[in-house]
């Protein structure tokens, strides 16, 4: 199967949705017939353009804004121990699998279809029977047809995937101020750019939300040390929380590097959901290359304590770090990069 010039598997993977959806409304077996082979073509398309997907360039200027070089630093008081942070908890992966269940539906509906009609006598070309010949129609099986098997990243920007937080959000309150200079860590990053706006930074304790707090209770870190989460079930919130002892700069990388993760779902999403597709989603070396590409990332930025990165779980462990090293890791241990 010769991919389509200028077809994306996106666009594909709906028209192969539409004609299937018009198959299961087909009043004769002739319009069954021609939207069946009209679904197993576009289907086919979908496979043979997901098979030709280019390696992954450069990631895009983060929306949200990034610290600048200038960022003041506060200082780098020295801290003995910080309490490691877990992310990725039981709402993130369950937002993951749903990302999931939406991008496969449409394959199913013509794979379901196929069997179907091969059930009922009927022959549908597939792969192993040779080529796919185009559909006799080649426009969309009605003008009503919705691209519902497409667009999963800019539904997922849009937050239809986006779980409610619980009003109100349990756990701790803020005793002790972010920073001296900035008590509110919300305002903060946006002070620190104003791309930042609709950024929503939320102090809690409650595991639920904030999943780096399993180690604190583990290790009883709750004087000195800090805890953060970006969960993609919240696709703008970052959950952060730290003990009364915590020095400025260990907070300040906290903060910065949950938001390196967000701007890797925003920016990077065909990859990050692309790992989750291929299998990666609790693979260890691809979470160790997510939380190391998001505090190197944090240190290129400019103005963070390197010292107070070094003792955090997820430190820059890698010498050559890149705006790509994260897209060569995935490369690495064959992530198929997916167009979403």
């Amino acid at each position: 199967m010769i991919p389509e010039p200028g077809l994306t598997p996106d666009e594909a993977l709906r028209r192969a949705h539409a004609w299937a959806q018009a198959a299961a409304a087909a009043r004769t077996e002739q319009e069954r017939a021609q939207a069946e082979q009209a679904a197993a073509y576009w289907s086919a398309q979908h496979r043979a353009l997901l098979a030709t997907v280019p390696a992954y360039g450069t990631i895009a200027v983060p929306a949200y804004g990034s610290p600048t070089a200038d960022a003041p630093a506060y200082g780098a008081s020295p801290v003995s121990w910080e309490a490691p942070r877990r992310r990725r908890g039981r709402a993130g992966r369950v937002v993951m699998f749903v990302l999931v269940l939406v991008v496969s539906v449409a394959v199913y509906l013509v794979d379901g279809l196929r069997e179907e009609a091969v059930g009922d006598g009927a022959l549908l070309p597939t792969e192993q029977e040779g080529a796919v010949p185009p559909p006799t129609v080649w426009e969309d099986p009605s003008p009503d047809a919705t691209p519902s098997a497409a667009g999963t990243e800019a539904a997922w920007k849009a937050g239809e995937y986006a779980e409610p937080l619980p009003d109100p959000v349990p756990g701790a309150t803020q005793t002790t101020p972010f920073l001296p200079d900035h008590p509110d860590p919300t305002a903060w990053l946006l002070a620190l750019n104003p791309a930042n706006e609709g950024v929503r930074v939320v102090f809690t304790d409650d595991p639920t939300l904030n999943c780096g707090m399993a180690h604190v209770a583990e290790h009883d870190a709750y004087a000195t040390g800090s805890a953060g989460c970006f969960q993609p079930a919240h696709p703008t919130v970052l959950f952060v929380w730290w003990g009364e002892d915590s020095d400025p700069a260990t907070k300040q990388v906290l903060l910065a590097h949950e938001l390196s993760h967000m701007l890797q779902w925003w920016h990077e999403f065909d990859l990050v959901q692309s790992a989750v597709d291929s299998g990666f989603a609790e693979d260890e070396e691809w979470t160790h290359a997510l939380e190391t590409d998001a505090t190197c990332r944090v240190l290129s930025w400019g103005g963070y304590s390197e010292a107070a990165a070094d003792r955090t779980s997820s430190p820059c462990d890698t010498d050559d770090w890149s705006p790509t090293w994260l897209a060569d890791r995935a490369a690495d241990l064959g992530v198929v990069l997916r167009d979403y």
